[in-house]
Formats: C-alpha cells, sequence, structure tokens
C-alpha cells in the first residue's frame, strides 16, 4: 500500500497540476465549437473537480460527457459497490474459519494468514455453509 499509494498520489497531484496548466488538452469540450457543453465552461480546482463529480445526475452526465463516460462510471460504481460487500463478506468469515477447531487435514496450518481462510476449516465443517452464504450475498448483490 505504501509503493502505490504514493505512486496513486504522485499521479493524482501532477494530472491535477498538469490539467490546469493545459486547459486546451484536457478540457476539449471548452474551445471546440463542435463540442462545446455548459460544464466544460465551469472551472473547478485543483481537486474541487472530483468533489463536484459526484452531484452530477446520470442525464447530466450523459448529455454532456457522452455515453461512454456515463457507462464507465457506472461500471465503476459498481465495482466499488461489489469490493464494499466482498470486504464486509470477508470481515464476517474470517473470524469465522479463524475458530475453526483442528481437523486431521488442517492440524499442520500454523501460517496466521492461513488460519483465517477457508484452508483452516476441516472438510464437512458446518462452517463450509458461512462461505456460501457470503457467495450467495456476494452473487445476489450483483
Amino acid at each position: 500500500l505504501r509503493v502505490f499509494g504514493t505512486f496513486f498520489l504522485l499521479c493524482l497531484f501532477v494530472f491535477c497540476f498538469v490539467r490546469k496548466q493545459f486547459p486546451r488538452v484536457y478540457n476539449v469540450r471548452s474551445w471546440v465549437d463542435e463540442l462545446k457543453t455548459p460544464l466544460a465552461k465551469k472551472q473547478f480546482g485543483f481537486l474541487s473537480w472530483m468533489y463536484k463529480l459526484y452531484f452530477l445526475t446520470n442525464t447530466e452526465l450523459m448529455d454532456e460527457c457522452g455515453m461512454d463516460s456515463l457507462c464507465y462510471t457506472r461500471v465503476l460504481e459498481f465495482g466499488v459497490k461489489l469490493s464494499f460487500v466482498g470486504i464486509l463478506c470477508g470481515l464476517v468469515l474470517m473470524p469465522i474459519y479463524a475458530t475453526a477447531p483442528v481437523a486431521p487435514d488442517t492440524i499442520g496450518i500454523t501460517d496466521p494468514i492461513v488460519s483465517v481462510s477457508t484452508s483452516n476449516v476441516g472438510s464437512g465443517d458446518n462452517r463450509l455453509i458461512a462461505t456460501v452464504v457470503a457467495a450467495y450475498v456476494i452473487f445476489g448483490y450483483a
């Protein structure tokens, strides 16, 4: 996280800086006559453009930016929601796996990471039903 988070913040900072310095490259809809839109004429701050993006309706986004951007943002929203549900299911499942009794097929597990996964649950254990329920929750939400 330290490496990738730092790299992400560096790229975001560079993008925000370059976006303000070269508006003709990053905001084509503000100066090309055929593409001009009211949203593109508004100038947002260094980072406030991200905050303003959340207040656009799907209709405004479709009219101002096009179908491709609307589909892209919907796919990203779906990915975020699905990841959030997956994280919640993981937080519920890890303690269930960690409290599994030692079985003959799990007696050699000493790694703490493996002890909170399905590898720590013996075959035929009722704790595996929680895995099935979590899978239905994730796929039902999707």
